[in-house]
């Protein structure tokens, strides 16, 4: 993606990432099948903090399985491990995006 958020408007499959779970969103979730909660990536609906937890909680599979992260998958967390830190929701040019 460059600096303008060129990548999402090309894209038109993946949304916006939302929430304290960042959960990836989806353009069009009815397209996709229900079985796997990818009808679930609704943005206006994952902005509900209660709900972005209870999709990440089925993509997760019961909490079990955390690789549809990224940020697990490649451990780029581990380096906050030790830190304090304040949860923030949202982005800061998340305005410029059309989700």
């Amino acid at each position: 993606m460059d600096s303008n958020g060129y990548w999402f408007t090309r894209n038109t499959k993946w949304g916006a990432s939302i929430g304290w779970f960042q959960i990836r969103s989806l353009k069009n979730p009815e397209q996709f099948p229900a079985a796997n909660g990818d009808r679930l990536r609704v943005a206006d609906k994952l902005r509900d903090p209660l709900y972005n937890a209870k999709v990440a909680y089925l993509i997760s599979v019961g909490g079990t399985d955390f690789t549809k992260w990224t940020v697990f998958r490649e451990k780029t967390y581990e380096k906050f491990l030790d830190q304090d830190y304040q949860l923030k929701t949202g982005h800061a040019r998340a305005d410029d995006w059309d989700v």
